[in-house]
């Protein structure tokens, strides 16, 4: 979608000359339209970054429902503008845009792109990855554009070690920014961790109506205000005395080695803490272990230049924690969100042995 930047007042007059105009402002018109349109259901589709990708269906009444709590969790006392930079191919994008559209503020929209600030920003709310804005933070002067926002939320992947440190040495006194926490069944993000100024350690949700709990299959969400059934979820994690919930990983990517239970996400995000910049992208998989019912594999894109250092600091990692192969596989890493495509399929042909190697 490459959209000229532009800001738009809510109202169908000027959504139909831009789109009479402007022909690759096409998808963003018709879904601008369709939300005055007498269609009961509103379609939206979900990643498949863990699964295969899938359409859900939602009333008008429980997208505006969603969009009012995002509003009033964000600013109770005044609507803002929203800046529109995510794809509207996933709820994330079109969710930022029906916000607009309930709260009736104007929209800014600038063309999605791994780093999208390329004019002046002239609203107070923003929804990025963190690789956006992991990119943003290195341009200096896209950078400097970002001031006018208020709070920025990120969604869509976990934060690396290197772009909380990029948030603590530039955001501003005035600027909030949000980890959030949600899907397409949830119309976007029920909860959320302030990573700055605060630095919180968990996911809260943005409603006292929004309650959860965990389950055999993972963390159950009651959210009322959407729909009356509790929406399952594959997220596995630990829920706080306070409430708050501390996110380990995916229900369907939890290994047993030996017998114990292991989360790759939450090695992952170890290595990256350990480890500190210069890791290429890579995941942690198992494989079938006729004695230990399953082996651990790091996969690995590129070969880091420190791959000493990295080998030692790994091969510290004890019993059901430490890898026992590596993997080269650039191919494994080609998500459309940008988050990681886990698989070990084909892998024994790649194994390479950790502490030999």
């Amino acid at each position: 979608m490459g959209l000229a930047p532009v800001i738009l007042e809510p109202n169908l007059e000027g959504i139909r000359r831009l789109s009479a105009e402007h022909p690759e402002y096409e998808l963003f018109c018709r879904l601008w339209e369709n939300w005055f349109s007498e269609e009961p259901l509103m379609t939206f589709f979900t990643s498949g970054s863990t699964g295969a990708a899938k359409e859900v269906r939602f009333s008008r009444e429980q997208v505006r429902a969603s969009a009012e709590l995002t509003q009033a969790w964000l600013s109770p006392q005044q609507a803002k503008r929203w800046l529109l930079c995510l794809p509207l191919t996933f709820v994330a994008g079109r969710m930022v845009l029906y916000r607009a559209l309930v709260s009736q503020t104007p929209l800014q929209v600038m063309a999605p792109a791994s780093q999208p600030i390329q004019s002046a920003v002239a609203a107070e709310l923003v929804s990025f990855t963190p690789n956006m804005l992991h990119a943003v933070l290195q341009d200096a002067e896209a950078r400097s554009r970002l001031s006018p926002l208020q709070e920025i939320l990120l969604g869509g992947g976990p934060l690396s070690p290197e772009l909380k440190q990029a948030i603590q040495n530039w955001a501003p006194a005035h600027t909030r920014i949000w980890h959030t926490y949600g899907m397409t069944e949830t119309l976007t993000h029920v909860a959320a961790l302030e990573v700055y100024p605060k630095a919180e350690p968990a996911f809260r949700p943005i409603s006292n109506r929004i309650q959860w709990e965990m389950t055999e299959l993972g963390l159950k969400v009651f959210h009322p205000d959407l729909q009356a059934e509790p929406i399952q979820t594959g997220d596995a994690g630990e829920i706080e005395q306070d409430g708050s919930f501390r996110w380990t990983g995916r229900m369907d990517s939890l290994l047993k080695v030996g017998g114990k239970k292991v989360w790759p996400e939450e090695l992952e995000s170890r290595l990256q803490e350990e480890h500190g910049p210069g890791l290429p992208r890579f995941y942690f998989t198992g494989i079938a272990d006729s004695v230990y019912g399953q082996r651990l594999v790091m996969v690995m894109e590129s070969v880091p230049e420190d791959w000493q250092k990295l080998r030692q600091r790994v091969a510290a990692w004890h019993g059901s924690e430490r890898p026992r192969h590596w993997a080269l596989r650039p191919s494994d890493f080609h998500a459309e969100t940008g988050k990681v495509v886990r698989s070990n399929s084909g892998l024994e042909g790649y194994l390479r042995n950790w502490e030999a190697d």
